[in-house]
């Protein structure tokens, strides 16, 4: 009797078939099936290490249990490794105590405990943005962690976020580097340059006074700030002082208005405005004032006055007296001009005008002379006068004697011009007619010899609207003629006129000339 199979190992645990051979005696043989059961009772032998494991970004850990087995080992060898726990979290950050177990295939099961360490090594991711902070009245600015900040975050949880410099104050202005600083609650850190920009906004505070100014000589003024007691304050720094018109002129006479602007360091501007009252109180300057005048003419002329301003309009108004070009009476006549500006500013110019009569003056009559006759010329005049002349200076024995001596031998009319003390001048003159010489023969004899038979009248020949009338001793016309182009014969009617003395009378027909007269003896 026998079995088909006398051993069994792991491989046979469970229910074994088995065949049992009986043969007798005789080599005869039966068989019987038979079921053996194989059992496997024995317990793994466990064997685990300590893990260390890291939480990944977001924020977990996971650990397979073979990472923790160190050579545990069975008879059979193990079917399954496993841990009481294989995942993590952040909050399982430190030391975890975890159960290895081990299991083989006939589930005999063996178990350790081991330590699994979490561990958080990932620093906060850090999102930020630049800020810009404004400086308040005091010339300071806080900056607050939620304006840098914009959404830093952790796989786990942020324990704090700060600042390496929060308060900025007038010499930050500009761009600033600070750090932001996120601290995870497992004590990861990390740090990012921020730009911060610190601005100042607030405008300076300016303080100045209205202005009253006066144009000087050249009609300018320049204003200045130190005038108007300007002045300003500032959170940080007041820069400069300065005005939006310095320069002002005749133009600007009255209200103005003048901005004063204060400038920052910072190029902030504050202003206000202010009233700069231009006034001009400089009255015009006397540029011609005339002289006192004296004249002889009754309508005279004086050039007007004249001025000059700062602010050069000037108006010139006769406030006393005539205009020029007017009539003036004889006498003394005062003038006053009053020369004004736009502001009312005026100067006066004072100054007479002497209107004098020109000197009545009378002089010699007309008159006739015969060439080569010697005349007394003479002027009178009723004021005193300063100086005589006559004019042309020819015969003259002295033009500048109010009674010259003329010998004329020729026609000519004489002007004199007498002046008096005052300088008036007055004419008038004298005609001279100088007749030719005229010349009578005393005696003729018209007896026909052809001498002396005519009565010679030499000269007289120049005045053909002359009369010649002889008579005799009686008083008796003999000849009569109009004109002398036919020479008296000594026939009267064409009769001899006896010898003897006849008298002759000549006009020679120029107004004013004497008659000539004279007698003659008429021979045989």
């Amino acid at each position: 009797m026998y079995l088909s199979n006398y051993s069994f190992d792991c491989n046979s645990n469970g229910l074994d078939t088995i065949i049992l051979y009986v043969t007798d005696v005789s080599g005869n043989m039966s068989q019987n099936i038979a079921i053996v059961t194989v059992l496997e009772t024995s317990a793994p032998v466990a064997l685990a290490q300590n893990v260390t494991i890291y939480l990944d970004s977001n924020g977990s850990a996971s650990v397979s249990p073979l990472v923790a087995d160190s050579g545990s080992y069975d008879n059979c060898g193990i079917e399954t490794y496993s841990l009481s726990d294989t995942t993590f979290t952040c909050n399982d950050v430190g030391e975890n105590t975890v159960t290895f177990t081990v299991s083989d295939y006939s589930m005999n099961t063996s178990s350790v405990q081991i330590i699994i360490t979490v561990l958080d090594t990932i620093k906060p991711v850090i999102y930020s943005q630049s800020p810009t902070v404004y400086l308040d009245v005091n010339g300071q600015a806080m900056l607050n962690v939620p304006q840098v900040d914009s959404g830093s975050y952790d796989n786990c949880s942020i324990g704090s976020i700060f600042l390496s410099d929060s308060l900025f104050n007038c010499g930050l202005v500009g761009g600033n580097d600070i750090y932001l600083m996120v601290s995870d609650v497992n004590g990861n850190i990390d740090s990012s340059i921020v730009s911060v920009t610190v601005a100042d906004t607030i405008k300076p505070l300016v303080f100045a006074e209205n202005y009253q100014a006066y144009l000087n000589l050249a009609g300018e003024f320049t204003l200045g700030v130190n005038l108007i007691n300007a002045s300003a304050t500032d959170n940080c720094d007041v820069d400069s002082i300065y005005l939006s018109s310095t320069y002002f002129s005749c133009a600007h006479l009255g209200i103005n208005y003048v901005s004063v602007y204060a400038s920052d360091v910072n190029g902030n501007i504050g202003t206000i405005e202010i009233e700069v009252e231009i006034l001009d109180t400089i009255s015009p300057i006397i540029t011609y004032c005339p002289e006192d005048i004296v004249s002889c003419d009754s309508i005279i002329n004086y050039e007007i006055p004249m001025a000059e301003d700062n602010c050069l309009n000037v108006n010139s108004v006769l406030t006393n007296g005539i205009e020029s070009g007017a009539r003036f009476d004889i006498g003394i006549t005062a003038i006053q001009y009053t020369m004004s500006d736009t502001m009312g500013n005026s100067v006066t110019c004072d100054f007479n005008v002497k209107r004098s009569g020109a000197p009545k003056i009378t002089v010699s009559q007309d008159t006739t002379i015969f060439s080569g006759s010697v005349i007394n010329l003479a002027v009178e005049t009723d004021s005193v006068a300063s100086s005589y002349y006559w004019t042309p200076e020819d015969y003259l024995d002295n033009p500048n004697s109010s009674n010259p001596t003329a010998t004329p031998t020729e026609s000519i009319t004489y002007k004199v011009m007498v002046n008096s003390i005052d300088g008036c001048q007055q004419e008038d003159s004298v005609s001279i007619l100088v007749l030719n010489e005229v010349t009578v023969y005393n005696a003729f004899s018209p007896n026909g010899d052809g001498q002396n038979d005519y009565l010679e009248i030499n000269g007289l020949d120049y005045y053909i609207d002359c009369n010649v009338l002889i008579v005799n001793r009686l008083g008796a016309k003999v000849f009569e003629s109009k004109g002398y182009s036919q020479p008296w014969n000594g026939k009267y009617k064409n009769k001899d006129m006896p010898v003897g003395a006849y008298f002759y009378f000549i006009d020679t027909g120029v107004p004013g000339a004497e008659t000539l007269t004279g007698s003659i003896s008429l021979i045989r």
